[in-house]
C-alpha cells in the first residue's frame, strides 16, 4: 500500500473526526431506543431491535471494507460514509415517528431497517481510519490504539449527553438530527483538510452541498414533522409535550374544558401548550370518542382521561382509607397528578400527605399550570408534602417513621425501568414502613387484557408477605382495571367481609363508589383466578412481568 505524504496534523484530524463521528452514531441509538421505547415499548426486545441490530451491522460493515469496492482506500470513503450516516441519522427518528402513526403493524421493520444502515455505516469507520492513518505513516500499536480510544470517548460523551441534556432539552428528534449535523461537519471538514488526498472532488462536493441543502429544509421543518408524527399517535389533539430527564409527557384535548386559550393561562412560564387543536386524530387503542375529554399520557400509555378518571382513582383510594379506619397520614408513591392526593383531602382526619415522585417536571405541570384544576389544586395544599426523589432511595432513607396507608400509583410495567417497582423486593421495602395494622393499595393493570400480569402482581404480594384482595372497575376508556388492597394482618377474608359493608359518609363526595358499586370491585368471575398459582412472581433477578405485560391475553 502506497504512503501518503507524512502529516501528523492530518492523523489527529481523522482521530478527532472519529470521536465525533463515535458520538453522533451512539446518539443516533439511543434516539432510536427511546422511540422505540415509547412506540414498541421498553423490553429486551427493543433493545435487540435497536441496539443489537445496530451491534451486528457494526460487524457486517466492518467486513465489506474487505471488499474490492474498499481495496483502494482515499478519503473519498470517509467522507462518502459520513456523508450517508449524516443523512440516515437525520431523517431516521422523524421518518419512523411519521411512519408509524401511518403504518402502525410494520412499527418494528422500521426500527430494524434504520438501526442495520446506521450500525453498517459506523462499522465502516474504524477500518477506514485505521487504513488512512496507516497510509499516513502511523504504526499499528499507536493507530489501534489510538482509533479504538477516539471511538470510546466518543461513545462515553454521548452516553453522558443525552439523558441530561440531549433528550430533555431536545428530544428524540432534534438529538438524532444534530448527530447528523455533526456528522455533516466531519465530512465537510474531511473535505477541506484532505482536499488534496481526494480522488472525485466534483462528486464529493455535489453531494456535501446537496446534503447541507437538504439538512437545511428539514431542519426547518423538523418542529412541523415532530408534531404532525405525535398527532398521527393519538385520537385528540396535542395540547402539551414535553421531555424531561425522565419521560415524556403529552396531554391531548378535545373541546377544552374552558373557552379561554390554555397558553394565556398558564401560571408557571416554564409550562407552555400549544395553541393549534383544529384537527382529530385517532388513537388505534381508544375507539370511542368522548367530548370535553383530556388524556395525560407518560412515554405513550395513557394514564387517564377526564371521561372516567374518578372511577379509578375512587376505586383505588377509599377502600383503602376505610380499612385503615381513615387514616390520619399517608404516603403515595407515584401519583404525580395529584388525582389520588384529591381524593384522600376529602378527608377532613387527614393531616399529612407524603406524595414520592420521580419527576419534579410532572408534579409542576400539575401543580401550577391549568391541569391542577383537575386534581382541585391537591399539590397546593399545605398538607402535601411532595418529595421529588426514586421511590426505592426515598424508601430506604425512611428509617423509623411509619405510614397506616400506603397507595402505589405507578405507570404499568411495560419496561424494565417500571417493572423493578412491581418486584417482591420492592414490596418487602414497602412493608417495613407500613404500620403493622396499616394498608397497601395499588394499581395492578387489567385482569381482563392483562391477566397474566395482574395475576402475577398479586403473586408477588404474597411472596412478599401480604394477605391480598383484588380488586376491579369498569372504565370506559381502560376497559376493566383492577388493583390490590394488601396487609400484613388483616386476612384477605376479613378485607372482603369488612368491604361488603362499606359505607362513605355522606360528606365525602364521589362519582362513582357507593356501598353498591364495592360489591361490584371485589368480586370477580371464575375464569380469572383458575390458574393464578401458575405464574410466577416478579423478582430484580427475573422481571417476568415484563414479558407477561407484554403476552396480555396469549
Amino acid at each position: 500500500m502506497s504512503k501518503i505524504s507524512y502529516k501528523p496534523s492530518l492523523r489527529t484530524f481523522l482521530l478527532l473526526c472519529l470521536l465525533f463521528s463515535g458520538y453522533c452514531g451512539i446518539v443516533s441509538e439511543l434516539s432510536l431506543f427511546n422511540l422505540g421505547t415509547m412506540l414498541l415499548g421498553g423490553t429486551n426486545t427493543t433493545l435487540l431491535y435497536t441496539m443489537g441490530v445496530m451491534m451486528f451491522s457494526m460487524g457486517v460493515g466492518s467486513y465489506l471494507t474487505e471488499t474490492r469496492w474498499f481495496q483502494k482506500i482515499s478519503f473519498d470513503h470517509f467522507a462518502f460514509v459520513e456523508i450517508f450516516l449524516s443523512l440516515l441519522c437525520m431523517i431516521s427518528v422523524p421518518l419512523i415517528h411519521n411512519l408509524t402513526g401511518m403504518y402502525p403493524r410494520n412499527s418494528l421493520w422500521f426500527f430494524v431497517f434504520f438501526s442495520g444502515m446506521i450500525g453498517l455505516l459506523i462499522g465502516m469507520e474504524i477500518p477506514i481510519i485505521m487504513r488512512l492513518n496507516q497510509k499516513l505513516g502511523l504504526e499499528l500499536e499507536q493507530n489501534s490504539a489510538r482509533v479504538m480510544m477516539a471511538d470510546y470517548f466518543g461513545s462515553l460523551l454521548a452516553f453522558a449527553l443525552f439523558p441530561f441534556i440531549l433528550f430533555p432539552q431536545l428530544g428524540v428528534n432534534f438529538s438524532a438530527f444534530s448527530g447528523g449535523v455533526i456528522n455533516l461537519i466531519v465530512a465537510l471538514s474531511t473535505f477541506i483538510a484532505g482536499y488534496s488526498e481526494f480522488q472525485k472532488k466534483r462528486l464529493t462536493g455535489i453531494c456535501l452541498l446537496s446534503l447541507c441543502l437538504i439538512s437545511a429544509t428539514l431542519g426547518l421543518n423538523l418542529p412541523n414533522l415532530a408534531q404532525r408524527a405525535d398527532q398521527r399517535l393519538f385520537r385528540d389533539p396535542v395540547v402539551f409535550k414535553k421531555n424531561t430527564q425522565y419521560q415524556r409527557l403529552v396531554v391531548t384535548e378535545k373541546n377544552p374544558f374552558k373557552s379561554e386559550d390554555y397558553t394565556k393561562r398558564i401560571k408557571d412560564p416554564g409550562i407552555k401548550l400549544f395553541e393549534s387543536r383544529n384537527k382529530r386524530f385517532e388513537l388505534l387503542r381508544f375507539e370511542e370518542s368522548f367530548s370535553n375529554d383530556v388524556r395525560f399520557f407518560i412515554n405513550g400509555g395513557l394514564q387517564f382521561s377526564t371521561v372516567d378518571e374518578y372511577r379509578y382513582h375512587e376505586v383505588l383510594t377509599h377502600p383503602a382509607q376505610f380499612l385503615a379506619g381513615k387514616a390520619q397520614q399517608a404516603l403515595i408513591l407515584g401519583g404525580g397528578d395529584g388525582l389520588v392526593a384529591r381524593e384522600l383531602l376529602k378527608y377532613s382526619n387527614i393531616e399529612h400527605i407524603v406524595l414520592v415522585d420521580l419527576d419534579p417536571e410532572l408534579t409542576d405541570l400539575f401543580k401550577y399550570s391549568d391541569l391542577a384544576e383537575l386534581n382541585n389544586y391537591s399539590l397546593r395544599n399545605p398538607k402535601v408534602q411532595i418529595i421529588n426523589q426514586d421511590a426505592i432511595i426515598f424508601l430506604r432513607a425512611l428509617k423509623k417513621y411509619k405510614f397506616p396507608l400506603i397507595i402505589i400509583d405507578f405507570p404499568d410495567p411495560y419496561n424494565l425501568h417500571t417493572a423493578k417497582l412491581y418486584t417482591r423486593q420492592f414490596y418487602e421495602l414497602v412493608k417495613s414502613v407500613l404500620t403493622p395494622n396499616g394498608i397497601l393499595a395499588l394499581q395492578s393493570t387489567s385482569p381482563l387484557f392483562n391477566r397474566k400480569s395482574f395475576l402475577c402482581i398479586g403473586n408477588t404480594l404474597e411472596k412478599a408477605g401480604f394477605n391480598i384482595l383484588p380488586m376491579k372497575v369498569n372504565m370506559r376508556t381502560f376497559e376493566d382495571w383492577g388493583f390490590y388492597l394488601a396487609s400484613t394482618k388483616v386476612s384477605s377474608s376479613e378485607m372482603k367481609t369488612k368491604l361488603a359493608n362499606f359505607n362513605l359518609e355522606s360528606k365525602i363526595p364521589t362519582r362513582f363508589l357507593d356501598k353498591d358499586a364495592m360489591k361490584s370491585c371485589i368480586n370477580f368471575g371464575k375464569d380469572i383466578f383458575y390458574d393464578r398459582k401458575k405464574y410466577r412472581f416478579n423478582d430484580l433477578n427475573r422481571l417476568v412481568l415484563v414479558q407477561y405485560y407484554k403476552d396480555g391475553l396469549l
